[in-house]
């Protein structure tokens, strides 16, 4: 399973809507996970650091220029946002009782 990474925003407890990018800008919460690296997914920690602060900047459309410890460009191209970010559908997907009819 892939990390959750991105910002979210909270109604009652709950994922209230998709906002990874532009978290802060749209009014989030201003909550940012990096978060449920497990066995071979700790190769991710780093990287998803990495990505998380870029999206708080709201650096994720800027061509940023390589730098120790990033790569260079926009970061959908050097880092799968698509696929690790926070959302309801993925958080209810991670529930223990779903992961145990896949063993």
């Amino acid at each position: 399973m892939l990390p959750f990474v991105g910002g979210f925003a909270f109604r009652i407890g709950c994922i209230e809507e998709k906002s990874t990018r532009g978290a802060l800008k749209r009014g989030a919460s201003g909550q940012w996970l990096a978060a449920g690296f497990n066995g071979e997914g700790m190769v991710w920690a780093w990287l998803s650091g990495v990505a998380v602060a870029v999206m708080m900047l709201g650096l994720e459309e800027d061509d940023l220029e390589e730098a120790v410890g990033r790569p260079g460009g926009r970061l959908d191209e050097w880092y799968p946002v698509e696929e690790v970010e926070v959302d309801t559908a993925r958080l209810r997907r991670a529930d223990l009782t779903n992961l145990a009819g896949e063993v």
